[in-house]
């Protein structure tokens, strides 16, 4: 589960008045009603939901980038382009270094991981990583400086043979500032995560940051649509596809010609889909051979594509929705833009736990009330669950304190510098029975559009 987010000099976010990076927590404030939206674990307590507000171009969907910055950093895919991603109103920013550290909580233990990068040579300057068991204990784990060409390990990882296989790793990229020690230490060391258990809590780290962290900008889909053929959720869709009245009874999985596919695809591509079919062959055992399957989403098409046993035999299939007339089946391509952005957003209601989602512009093409029941249903599903829901919006619905709690709301807006902040409501000291949307629209919060 995510705590707490720190960043500076990136995008519209410069740092705060004294200096210090600007900071998103999900550290529950003083706020009684509503127990089950928190989660705990060991001694530590993390909220499970947060709507951002804040006028356009204020700097919401800068906060979202900053997560995804975060994670493409840790899976080692940063791209040119980030070299312009420093806060620009100030041009000196251009040589100083933009900084980064996530809270996560795992196992009751808060991880802090962090780095420093100048972004205009894409080159990574110092990272770290410490532990917290409880608020009060704070230990390294590692620290790097590749300017000064160090590392350092601490603790229960500065012993033995442990000792001297991570200083291997570290000393193989002492002076490499393209790539982040903890992406290396998780690329092909399953030998040395079964030796010594103890360094699993780094694995962790890079495991939650690259694939339990859930990230949805624009239009882009949050989920590879995979919840539609696993059977235990057939009747777990088609029920939440009922209760928001999109008509749709239920879903069919039909095989389509796989000329409907491929006759259009470019070969390279073609080759590709190919290839990661077959990575994903499982063997059974020595006389069987699993389908192998991928989901494929291009713009308003959807394609189950299945290697059929040891054979390049392909199956197409696609999804088609029954509405109301039983029998009578409708194409993925024919439903509504809202009713695909809420396919789109499924997998929230449907995941298992420990997942973060993090979605901009979450009631994009969604009717307010159905936006807002599905916050309902999301945090009722999750009582029991540490699942994790941070969205922003326009949906002033979703300011409800008899749905959300005072603290599951903050606003991002422009300081006097031009400069994005993040102003907790927590801050406002509201009152429990005030309207929350009304004073926000009338600019009582900030975050609003001033019109010239």
């Amino acid at each position: 589960m995510l705590l707490d987010v720190q960043f500076k000099n990136f995008l519209s976010f410069n740092h705060m008045t004294d200096g210090k990076p600007v900071s998103f927590s999900l550290v529950p404030g003083r706020v009684h009603g509503k127990k089950e939206h928190v989660f705990e674990e060991g001694k530590f307590r993390t909220l499970k939901y947060m709507s951002v507000f804040g006028a356009n171009a204020t700097g919401k969907s800068n906060f979202v980038k900053a997560l995804r910055f975060i994670q493409l950093a840790v899976r080692g895919h940063l791209s040119q382009r980030n070299i312009s991603c420093y806060f620009k109103l100030e041009p000196e920013n251009n040589e100083k270094d933009s900084s980064f550290e996530i809270s996560i909580l795992l196992h009751g233990i808060v991880y802090r991981y962090g780095f420093s990068i100048l972004l205009k040579d894409s080159c990574f300057l110092q990272e770290w990583l410490v532990e917290q068991p409880n608020p009060k204990v704070s230990r390294k784990i590692f620290t790097r400086n590749i300017v000064e060409d160090y590392c350092y390990f601490y603790g229960r990882f500065k012993n033995g043979e442990l000792y001297k296989k991570l200083k291997i790793y570290a000393d193989d990229v002492s002076r490499d500032s393209s790539v982040l020690l903890l992406t290396i230490l998780n690329k092909n060391k399953d030998r040395l995560y079964s030796e010594y258990p103890e360094v699993q809590v780094i694995r962790d780290v890079y495991r939650w940051i690259t694939q339990n962290l859930t990230i949805g900008l624009g239009n882009m889909p949050i989920s590879d649509y995979e919840y539609f053929v696993k059977e235990d959720n057939i009747e777990n869709i088609n029920k939440v596809l009922n209760h928001f009245a999109t008509g749709i009874q239920k879903f069919k999985i039909v095989e389509v010609p796989e000329e409907r596919l491929l006759d259009d695809m470019p070969r390279k591509l073609r080759k590709m889909l190919i290839d990661r079919l077959e990575s994903n062959r499982r063997i059974i055992d020595k006389n069987e051979v699993a389908e192998s399957g991928v989901v494929i989403r291009a713009g308003k098409d959807l394609f189950i594509i299945t290697l059929v046993g040891d054979t390049d035999k392909i199956v197409c299939k696609t999804i088609k929705f029954i509405h109301e007339k039983q029998g009578i089946l409708f194409d993925f391509w024919e439903e509504s833009d809202g009713t695909i952005r809420l396919l789109d957003l499924l997998d929230i209601l449907l995941a298992d736990s420990s997942r973060t989602f993090v979605i901009d512009e979450f009631e994009a093409r969604l009717h307010p009330n159905l936006t807002c029941e599905f916050i309902r249903m999301f945090l009722e599903r999750t009582k029991d669950r540490n699942t994790q829901l941070i969205i922003t919006t326009h949906e002033t619905g979703l300011m409800n304190l008899n749905l959300v709690r005072r603290d599951e709301i903050q606003f991002i807006q422009k300081d006097e510098n031009g400069g994005s902040i993040v102003v907790p409501l927590e801050t406002k000291r509201v009152r429990f029975d005030k309207s929350v949307s009304r004073s926000y629209l009338i600019g009582e919060y900030g975050g609003v559009p001033e019109f010239k």
